[in-house]
């Protein structure tokens, strides 16, 4: 049962992609999949600068830290399987104490200010 469920949600995640990476034409270009000038493909979006954010010292054994805190509102650290191990608010100090973690590697995801996820990084605890 187990497998049947994997399987489905692998072949969900892949086929979600491939929609993804592919696009839809049928609102945008013509049958040949070209686009005009006029509209741009479906997968166009819109960026702007992203904010450049390093979690240091990697690896860490009792503390961690982040380049720059400006319009982050939390750290998020995620176990290798995806479960949230522990969560920290930004404050000033900028120090965050994760002595209590077990050795090995975590995610860490940085969240801004409207909820939205700066970025994830890897992190090696020792």
């Amino acid at each position: 049962m187990k497998k049947a469920l994997l399987l489905i949600l692998f072949f969900g995640i892949f086929t979600f992609a491939a929609q993804a990476q592919l696009g839809d034409c049928g609102s945008c270009g013509d049958q040949n999949g070209e686009y005009s000038n006029d509209k741009p493909p479906a997968t166009y979006i819109a960026s702007t600068p992203k904010q450049k954010i390093t979690v240091y010292p990697n690896p860490a054994t009792n503390f961690i830290g982040l380049s720059d805190t400006e319009n982050v509102q939390e750290i998020r650290i995620y176990n290798i399987i995806g479960r949230q191990v522990a969560t920290f608010k930004v404050e000033k100090d900028g120090k965050y104490n994760v002595a209590d973690l077990v050795k090995g590697m975590y995610l860490v995801r940085i969240v801004d200010n409207k909820n939205k996820i700066v970025t994830t990084q890897r992190l090696n605890k020792r």
